[in-house]
């Protein structure tokens, strides 16, 4: 979604689900966790300052170490916002009035109750999803285990015909989108209702939202009730606005800790995440003022649909300004390479694979 640009203030959050602005449609849902570096394998209080005031450790992540990617708690993670959307959409407990429907070109239209989805064999999948409108380094991007059921269990049943060219989103919002048959019939997309344990939150799509593996937030609705197979080319409310009409996910690497323009003493923990959909990252490197990109210890996750987190020690000679930068490299052999324009860079229309670079102060 379209951004705006962020101030200092949100550059300086840590990136593990939210921001504190309004931003490229998305919003938090709680304020996001002080900064934390990884050290001797576990989280522990940083030893840094931001605006000379000391930042202690999260204790909800005291218990995390680098040995497994970091979920996003539910009440941290961004929460996307359809400019015409109004209220968040509301349905009682027991869902009389909700239904998923499935028509168009299929040859068995299908029209399913919450409880007819809940009967279906239960999945529980990580991912990680990001908003096409996440800056260079920004935080509109989380990791969650979301449970539900596979829409392939629903394209048998509905058999789609040879003549459906998109399929057709949906939702209760009024929200609409459309991908091509090559995402919505591969492997992998979920119809999600739960959320690291527990029922869908209503802000993230109660009572059902889907996934595709490889595309941005964009493209996979919440609240969805309808999925509609077209035999035409259809734009929803972003795409018609300049974004990317495909949505793949852009490979990218973020600097999590130290934020930016924070001031450290001694040796720290450069650490972050990288992204690449459904494209594994193979390598996060990071430099120093412009020198030698160095390799860092990368954590994975179960498959490249989680992201990768990374982390380096550095031990500053001196005292003084130093840049920091950092960059991936996917399976296909991708780097990145360009650079961002100002101090974040635009992700429109189609994301971002710019470098991320921050400033630290070494005292």
């Amino acid at each position: 979604m379209p951004h705006k640009p962020l101030s200092r203030r949100d550059f300086l959050l840590v990136v593990t689900g939210s921001t504190a602005a309004t931003l490229a449609g998305c919003r938090p849902s709680d304020s996001p966790p002080p900064p934390t570096v990884y050290k001797s394998g576990a989280l522990i209080s940083t030893p840094v300052t931001i605006q000379g005031q000391p930042v202690e450790a999260d204790p909800r992540y005291a218990h995390l170490t680098h040995n497994a990617p970091i979920i996003t708690d539910n009440h941290i993670f961004y929460v996307q916002d359809y400019p015409q959307s109004g209220d968040t959409p509301r349905y009682d407990d027991v869902l009389e009035n909700w239904r998923l429907t499935i028509d168009g070109w299929v040859e068995n239209p299908l029209d399913l109750s919450y409880e007819a989805i809940r009967q279906l064999p239960e999945v529980e999948t990580t991912r990680t999803l990001e908003c096409i409108g996440n800056p260079v380094g920004g935080s509109l991007i989380g990791n969650a285990v979301w449970g539900g059921c596979w829409f392939s269990d629903l394209l048998t049943q509905a058999r789609v015909k040879p003549e459906a060219k998109q399929a057709k989103f949906y939702a209760s919002d009024g929200y609409s989108t459309s991908v091509d048959m090559e995402w919505i019939t591969q492997a992998g997309v979920l119809l999600a209702y739960k959320m690291n344990e527990q029922l869908l939150p209503r802000e993230h799509g109660y009572p059902l939202r889907i996934f595709i593996p490889e595309l941005y937030g964009q493209k996979m609705p919440k609240w969805i009730e309808r999925i509609e197979f077209i035999d035409y080319e259809y734009k929803g409310y972003w795409e018609s606005r300049g974004w990317s009409d495909r949505g793949e996910v852009q490979t990218n690497a973020i600097i999590q800790t130290p934020p930016h323009q924070t001031r450290i003493q001694g040796q720290v923990y450069i650490q972050g995440i990288a992204f690449a959909g459904h494209r594994a990252i193979t390598q996060v490197e990071v430099r120093v003022d412009g020198g030698e990109w160095m390799p860092t210890t990368l954590v994975q996750g179960e498959s490249p649909l989680v992201w990768t987190q990374w982390y380096v020690a550095w031990h500053p000679a001196t005292t003084g300004t130093y840049e920091i930068e950092v960059r991936s490299t996917d399976e296909t052999g991708f780097t990145q390479q360009t650079s961002a324009n100002g101090a974040f860079g635009s992700a429109k229309p189609q994301g971002t694979n710019a470098i991320h670079r921050i400033v630290l102060q070494v005292v």
